[in-house]
């Protein structure tokens, strides 16, 4: 492996495209990541709404969003929207892969790029002292990826609902009967910061787990019904816990 804490080498940059969404993309700079270990390359990478997904807000409002937490990854040499260069490497082709909704992302991406899908976390940033103590909860209710559990189990805990905006919490609330403290980031760098200084971050398929995932930060996981959830099993990663409608989630999750 290259040491990646030396400038004595310069390897050229390789040039990457990927489209959305969200979440997947974040997965998806694990492979960028992995080959700057191995090769010294960095990543120029560019996001385009015409890369086989969409992004959710759009390209240029996800570029707005994330330049300032992804300029500062030392694998990446350049963040930009797409605007017709020659890449090297599609991050989003794992979409054509017959291994998908059969198996997890490690052995999509390993298949798909031949790199070990996050061996090493691949997104850093600050910690928050005030919130060593405090577990985070993040969960959407799109499609079958709610998991209906008694979060009123929560209520005696350090928990916080940690959102984007207050309509996620309202949602949550309505879903699960319940009423937790609630923090609104003011933007995706602050999530990743609450996210990455907290004891442990709960939440289900959706970007906020990706952001815990790719900081290598203790999380749980809630697995639904939802097809894509296969991807989120037996993964072998520093620090990630899952569990798929399970009873014995009370016991082993909400008894800190």
């Amino acid at each position: 492996d290259i040491d990646i804490n030396t400038d004595v080498f310069k390897f050229p940059s390789i040039n990457y495209i990927s489209g959305g969404l969200l979440g997947d993309f974040i997965n998806q700079l694990s492979i960028c990541n992995e080959n700057f270990i191995k090769t010294g390359s960095k990543a120029n990478i560019y996001i385009s709404d015409n890369n086989l997904e969409k992004f959710s807000f759009g390209a240029e409002t996800t570029y707005n969003d994330l330049k300032n937490i992804l300029s500062s990854q030392i694998y990446i040499n350049s963040f930009k929207l797409y605007n017709n260069e020659e890449v090297s490497i599609n991050l989003s082709t794992w979409r054509y892969s017959p291994l998908l909704y059969n198996t997890n992302w490690y052995n999509i991406f390993l298949n798909t790029y031949n790199i070990e899908w996050a061996k090493h976390k691949w997104i850093s940033t600050e910690k928050i002292e005030d919130y060593q103590n405090i577990i985070f909860l993040n969960i959407s209710t799109k499609n079958n990826r709610y998991i209906n559990l008694n979060y009123n189990l929560l209520n005696k805990k350090h928990v916080i609902f940690l959102c984007f905006n207050k309509k996620e919490y309202d949602v949550f609330c309505e879903h699960s009967g319940t009423k937790l403290p609630f923090y609104i980031v003011k933007d995706i760098d602050e999530m990743f910061k609450c996210i990455n200084s907290c004891y442990c971050f709960i939440g289900n398929l959706s970007s906020p787990l990706a952001f815990a995932i790719s900081m290598h930060k203790y999380c749980i996981g809630l697995i639904g019904e939802d097809m894509d959830t296969i991807h989120m099993k037996d993964l072998n990663i520093p620090n990630y816990y899952y569990y798929q409608n399970d009873n014995s989630f009370t016991k082993n999750v909400f008894d800190f």
